[in-house]
């Protein structure tokens, strides 16, 4: 797996049991002795661990594992000792947080769903349009999911294929759909505008014919 990879050693004069309830405040994961993991929402996966027991040493270890990313903090202060030590390592996974950041192999790949029994139109993305992708998809706003979106005959919108950590997504009549791990999700695209971003982007990959016929698909519905 293509990651980033962080870590940084950390020392303050802050008594540990201070730095352990920060830690545990800010990741919703409470401060007792002994393993704990708890869900702190279906995206998040936190455990705390106390090895601090019949030693001259407190030690907490906290690991926080969310979709994208994963978080160890190793926090420890011996007896005698003036400082609170942090051992922080973080972990960033690319190929869902950095669309820049695929493979050649692995780059996101845009479809025309028009075609009923013979295979749609797609096409490898480029860089700049995955950058623009993006950046239109970021600024949808995420709803409450309503009624699922239904394959139908003739124009059904575009879909998109490994884009972050989604299965695929589905843009198509003002919404835009994704599914992750058997769960929906749905952004409103306001005046189609992801939907004609994609209209224009597909004339420079496929037929002017396929192209014509989706534009005015799309405008009907």
């Amino acid at each position: 797996m293509q990651a980033v990879k962080c870590s940084a050693i950390l020392t303050t004069h802050d008594p540990i049991e201070k730095v352990i309830a920060f830690y545990a405040e800010k990741h919703k994961a409470g401060a007792s002795s002994g393993p704990k993991a708890t869900k702190k929402d279906a995206a998040t996966f936190v455990s705390v661990q106390d090895d601090s027991k019949g030693r001259p040493i407190t030690l907490r270890v906290f690991v926080v594992n969310r979709v994208d990313t994963s978080t160890t903090l190793v926090i420890s202060r011996a007896e005698g000792e003036k400082e609170t030590h942090i051992v922080w390592s973080h972990s960033i996974r690319l190929s869902a947080g950095d669309p820049h950041a695929k493979g050649a192999d692995d780059r996101m790949r845009f479809s025309l769903n028009i075609y009923s029994g013979i295979e749609d139109p797609s096409w490898e993305s480029s860089d700049e349009e995955v950058k623009k992708f993006t950046a239109k998809f970021d600024a949808l706003k995420a709803r409450e999911v309503q009624q699922p979106l239904h394959p139908a005959l003739g124009y059904r919108g575009f879909s998109v294929d490994g884009f972050r950590s989604y299965d695929r997504i589905w843009v198509w009549k003002g919404t835009v759909e994704a599914t992750r791990d058997g769960k929906t999700y749905q952004w409103d695209d306001v005046g189609k505008a992801l939907e004609k971003y994609l209209l224009e982007v597909s004339k420079s990959h496929i037929s002017d014919r396929a192209c014509k016929m989706a534009a005015g698909e799309a405008e009907k519905k």
